[in-house]
């Protein structure tokens, strides 16, 4: 009997072992979800282009779960109860949103990333106070390159990027002789906010060699001959090749631009018309280095022209698995063979880069990348994450900038030609309708273009902003799907579409029946529309005239950078378009009306990355760019109601007698369609709507959450949309900025710093973690009296030995100054304050112990002990530290830097978050498997139970 009782003892003592111990892993082997997101507004978007054209609030979910970075469960509270997702122990973390509004993460519709982050981090900012910036005197503009002349060294190049002629007060461009006056040791380059246009000063000019004997087409030059310094769109701007002596460091443009698009929400960015070799290898090593965490779209230069022109073409394609092979249609290319080339929307995240050139003979040689880049072979190396970087539409540019007077118009041209006359025309048209430079192809060219692409099923592209760009464009899709009438669904895309007609889309979507009868409504028109007539043969091409069906069948999509309304509305309405076509620009009305996909997209560098900007431009329409000092007004840029035939009468030139007919149409699209063209609309447009762009199971975990509930304040205050507060971005459930609502922690997004001693340190973050502020106030030394961590990280990282290095975090800002805030270096039980100041250039490469804050938009200016941080504000604090320094790294290997940081207030205030004060929100954010509060009752439970049994049989044995 007593071996009996002894053996129960060791079963039950056994068996409750594994409940209490083995049962843990058990359940933590069944955990449902990494993620749940909960107690908040969430828009899933998962609404039709025709469901969304009246809805002023979206379909909405209560709880979003997550697992492995894909969404697992969209549904009810009851649902996600009944599962078990609202259930701590079988989730990693409960997210609390308290009230704030969950959406599909941002995706760009057109953009040139990573050029932001070159241009905060190495160049002058010359935008307009519209764009934040200084430049709106031509005065101003020469005193911020002035200032940037006297930190570099004589004859470094200084480049400006973005001004502004119609800003400015003098309303006129800069010329070579106001470049001069900021510098004349240095060569200076400056861009037009277009894109389209720079302006050089005389050294830049003298060091190129360019005097009035040059004839390039865009070179503009003064009544005497000589070169104002004024160079218009690709020829002219090529003479002056200044921004590539700019020294920069691409892996920190990378970050910096990544911080930016995911600071406005963007999880999906935009990238191209460069060449593959020149920007996959620094994205795929920006990747390595932890510099790249928002996903990209990444569209190769495309072009069909000249010879020149074309080795862009060519050797993208030969880079991306396209065969050389003649294709009969078009004999004279290479590589024009795509049977088995990579499709548009294919992951390339790891693609392997070849270098692709013609010799001296003209033959073609290639070897792989990292024969010119030693350093590229880490990337063929390593594991790169899946579904980071994806192929998206071949990019081809037909025509310029209206604000540059270089897009291509239809007659009259312009509406105010200002001091141009007909004879200034680039194709001496009889009118106003575009500078030298504007076109970039014949119409032949550009329908050749598109075919190479439009044979083997992949998208295109193509720049198209003036009306008479667009009646070519449409002209040479009608051409490409009659050559090849069996391709389906290739998504060619119009970026831009500003001065789109209605007719355009109509036939882009195979609607010619609703075009009879209106051609006295248009100019110039060509393709199934010539002279007004419908022919649906297109000249016999077709003989069953079944080119409504074809063109139906490819999904045609336009890009709208619908911004223009309110960056340019006022100036498009007054001088460059007139009220007529200002009104219809970039006509998402009448995508809608006719079933034409659209999106919305911010052609960053060309004005900020700002998807809340573009739906805000999309339901209103209204400008901002009116100058008060010049007695101008902003307005709506707007026809009126949703009669598709009303017409209103507008002068076509501003020196008219007359007035004519142009259509009016309330191009203004409700909220939940303007969140569409900048998530779903974009993905698809790229044949990457699978993946992302709503909330569905299956999808990738990538979410923005906002301070405020989007549709309502559409709805209330319309006009402040775009200032709404981007709380979260959350890519592949990872947040890549800001903090999540029930965060307790105000640090985040700690790096390697894209600012360091030289442009040649190599910084490597080889682990780093945050530690929660409990954790911290036991690990390490007490705080002062009234101080509150923000939070704290600890890290390490790779150094060239005996050299300084700098890292980053951003934080929030709290309403209090500079001076209130602490940063501490972590040891045990003690801490070490560093200093602030930012060190001076000379002093970087041996500084140590030194940190600063600096505004999130204006990373490289330190900001003063006096400057109040604005409440809930980003803001990025950086700090310094020499290797072995023995007060500041922890690290004794030579080459290795660690040192644990926590940062502080000393007023004790801490930011709101975007939450009503006093609200505890119910958090249960980093509840895991075992921690809810009835599991840990349940196991002390269980625990008790059996040392009581255990005790009661050692009784009973012992009698």
């Amino acid at each position: 009997m007593s071996f009996r009782i002894r053996h129960g003892v060791g079963v039950c003592a056994l068996s409750l072992s594994l409940v209490l111990c083995g049962g843990l892993r058990v359940l933590a082997a069944e955990k449902i979800a990494d993620t749940v997101y909960h107690n908040g507004k969430i828009y899933t978007i998962t609404e039709t282009a025709e469901e969304a054209k009246n809805a002023d609030t979206g379909k909405k979910a209560d709880v979003v779960a997550t697992l492995n970075g894909k969404i697992v469960f969209v549904g009810s509270e009851a649902e996600a109860l009944d599962v078990g997702y609202l259930d701590a122990k079988k989730v990693g973390k409960i997210v609390d949103l308290r009230g704030k509004t969950l959406l599909p993460g941002f995706v760009d519709g057109h953009g040139h990333f990573p050029q932001q982050g070159t241009s905060d981090l190495y160049q002058v900012n010359l935008n307009s106070p519209l764009l934040d910036g200084p430049a709106d005197t031509m005065e101003h503009l020469i005193q911020a390159l002035a200032a940037k002349a006297e930190t570099v060294p004589a004859g470094e190049p200084i480049i400006g990027f973005n001004y502004d002629d119609t800003q400015l007060k003098e309303q006129r461009h800069p010329t070579r002789h106001d470049l001069d006056k900021a510098s004349d040791r240095h060569p200076i380059l400056i861009r037009h906010i277009s894109g389209h246009m720079s302006v050089a000063n005389s050294a830049a000019l003298a060091k190129y060699g360019i005097t009035g004997a040059n004839q390039t087409e865009g070179l503009v030059k003064d009544a005497d001959g000589n070169p104002t310094g004024l160079l218009l769109e690709s020829s002219a701007m090529a003479l002056v090749p200044l921004m590539g002596e700019l020294k920069t460091n691409p892996l920190s443009a990378v970050l910096r631009a990544n911080q930016v698009y995911a600071a406005a929400g963007v999880t999906t960015g935009d990238s191209g018309t460069t060449m593959v070799i020149s920007d996959m290898p620094v994205f795929q090593k920006s990747l390595l280095k932890g510099n790249l965490n928002i996903r990209l779209l990444y569209h190769p230069m495309g072009y069909h022209g000249t010879d020149a022109v074309d080795s862009a073409g060519w050797m993208n394609r030969a880079t991306l698995g396209w065969a050389d092979n003649v294709n009969p249609d078009f004999p004279t290319d290479i590589y024009a063979d795509g049977s088995n080339a990579v499709k548009t929307g294919s992951d390339i995240t790891s693609m392997q880069v070849e270098m692709y050139y013609k010799d001296g003979n003209g033959s073609v040689v290639h070897f792989p990348y990292e024969v010119t880049d030693p350093d590229y072979a880490a990337v063929g190396e390593a594991e790169l994450p899946q579904q980071r970087i994806f192929l998206g539409a071949w990019k081809i540019v037909d025509d310029g900038s209206p604000q540059g007077y270089t897009a291509w118009m239809k007659k009259p041209g312009y509406y105010d030609w200002g001091d141009y006359t007909a004879e200034d025309s680039f194709d001496k048209a009889g009118y106003f309708n575009g500078l030298a430079g504007t076109r970039y192809f014949t119409s032949e060219g550009l329908y050749h273009a598109i075919g190479i692409y439009h044979k083997y099923g992949q998208s295109t592209e193509t720049h198209t902003n003036g009306s008479a760009s667009a009646e070519a464009y449409v002209t040479a899709l009608e051409n490409v799907v009659a050559l090849y009438p069996t391709v389906k669904d290739t998504r060619h895309t119009s970026i831009h579409g500003q001065t789109m007609e209605r007719q355009h889309i109509q036939r882009l979507v195979g609607d010619y029946e609703g075009l009879k009868g209106t051609g006295d409504m248009y100019e110039e028109l060509t393709g199934a529309f010539a002279g007004g007539e419908v022919d649906t043969t297109l000249g016999g091409k077709l003989p069953g005239g079944n080119l409504p069906e074809l063109m139906k069948a490819q999904n045609f999509f336009n890009t709208y950078f619908d911004n223009h309304t309110y960056f340019y509305g006022y100036r498009h309405t007054s001088k460059f378009f007139g009220p007529g076509r200002a009104f219809n620009m970039s006509p998402a009305g009448w995508s809608e009306a006719y079933g034409l996909p659209f999106s919305f997209h911010n052609d960053t560098f060309v004005t900020p990355i700002s998807p809340l900007r573009s739906i805000q431009s999309g339901v209103t329409r209204f400008s901002g760019d009116a100058r008060a000092e010049a007695g101008q007004e902003n307005l709506e840029v707007n026809g009126t109601g949703k009669d598709l035939n009303a017409t209103a009468q507008y002068k076509a030139r501003i020196t008219d007698t007359e007035t004519r007919a142009f259509w009016t149409y309330d191009q203004r699209i409700s909220p939940v369609q303007a969140i569409r063209a900048v998530t779903i609309g974009p993905a698809y447009q790229n044949k990457i709507d699978h993946l992302v762009g709503s909330l569905e199971p299956g999808k990738l975990a990538d979410f923005v959450i906002l301070d405020e509930d989007i549709m309502e304040v559409a709805k209330a205050e319309p006009l402040r949309i775009a200032k709404m507060r981007v709380a979260t971005t959350i890519v592949g459930d990872q947040v890549v900025h800001g903090i999540l609502p029930d965060s307790e922690v105000f640090v985040s997004q700690f790096q390697a710093s894209y600012e360091q001693p030289s442009l040649d340190t190599d910084v490597t973050l080889t682990e780093s973690q945050a530690i929660d502020n409990e954790t911290a106030d036991k690990r390490y030394a007490p705080l002062e009296a009234n101080e509150k961590r923000f939070g704290t990280y600890s890290f390490t990282a790779k150094v060239a030995a005996d050299s300084s290095a700098i890292f980053q975090m951003s934080f929030l800002g709290n309403g209090e100054a500079v001076s209130s805030f602490k940063l501490y270096k972590l040891n045990g039980n003690q801490k070490k304050a560093y200093e602030y100041g930012r060190p001076d250039a000379d002093a970087m490469p041996s500084a140590s112990g030194k940190w600063w804050i600096a505004d999130f938009t204006n990373p490289t200016v330190p900001l003063g002990p006096d400057d109040v941080l604005s409440p809930d504000a980003q803001y990025t604090a950086f700090f310094i530290i020499h290797d072995n320094d023995p007060d500041f790294d922890l690290a004794k290997d030579e080459g290795v830097i660690t040192d644990p940081v926590t940062l502080v207030t000393t007023t004790g205030t801490l930011p709101g978050n975007g939450n009503v004060a006093g609200d505890d929100g119910g958090s249960s954010s980093g509840c895991t498997v075992g921690t809810s509060p009835s599991y840990d009752f349940l196991l002390l439970f269980l625990g008790f139970g059996a040392i009581v049994l255990i005790r009661t049989l050692r009784r009973r044995n012992a009698e």
